[in-house]
């Protein structure tokens, strides 16, 4: 009895072993992003150990307060390979504040990631002076109007004190970086690519590579052989 005890104890830590393993397997490659002639930044691609791409990240240090009013922002965000933004996390220690250096509440990081992950958020369509009403001196970070008023119509949007820490991290996770993603992807872009894609439950992924081999009339494409020797 003991000696099958002592086996089955074996071989639970020979899976765990296994287990920590594959997540020790994770690389990284690291790619360097210039968007225009003052913003140049890393993109991280993890791999697993087959060097399969898996998804993005960025280590981010930014300043969310023109007024100086909030702590800078360091915060890790990540996508998925098609540049679909997934998730946020901190370096440790790190957190979020509001105004007067108030931090976030547990509701608020669950909003923010709501905000986040809203691709057709009205952040969009705004600069950040459409932060605050015309006619108001300072840009706040508040939508109550304390030093500066936010139009109403990004109150149900943004979170109480940091409507500029929300339109920031929205920008980030949004914007051109998306197609920087998209750029890198291409160069992977491989029969077991697309098959990985299509059997996958991400349907950007499975729209992407349907659109790399079928025509706009759902037709096979052509020159498929030629593109991927198939």
């Amino acid at each position: 009895m003991k000696r099958h005890l002592t086996i089955v104890i074996l071989i639970l830590l020979a899976v765990c072993a296994r287990a920590a393993n594959v997540g020790d397997s994770l690389r990284t490659r690291s790619y360097t992003v210039q968007l225009n002639d003052t913003t140049t930044f890393t993109l991280q691609l993890a791999l697993d150990a087959q060097n399969k791409p898996q998804y993005f990240y960025r280590n981010i240090f930014t300043p969310v307060c023109l007024t100086g009013e909030c702590k800078p922002v360091y915060i890790n965000l990540y996508w998925d390979l098609l540049g679909n933004y997934q998730r946020y996390d901190f370096p440790p220690g790190e957190i979020l504040t509001k105004m007067d250096h108030k931090p976030f509440k547990e509701d608020d990081y669950k909003k923010l990631q709501y905000i986040l992950l809203n691709q057709s958020s009205i952040f969009g369509e705004l600069l950040i002076t459409d932060l605050i009403n015309p006619g108001t001196e300072n840009l706040a970070d508040s939508a109550d109007g304390k030093t500066g008023a936010t139009p109403k119509k990004l109150k149900n949007e943004v979170i109480e004190g940091a409507v500029y820490t929300c339109f920031t991290l929205w920008h980030l996770a949004n914007g051109p970086v998306k197609e920087e993603m998209r750029k890198i992807m291409e160069t992977y872009n491989s029969p077991a690519l697309l098959h990985r894609f299509l059997q996958s439950g991400n349907h950007h992924y499975q729209y992407w590579a349907m659109e790399k081999v079928l025509d706009k009339k759902g037709r096979y494409k052509k020159d498929l052989k030629a593109t991927y020797g198939a």
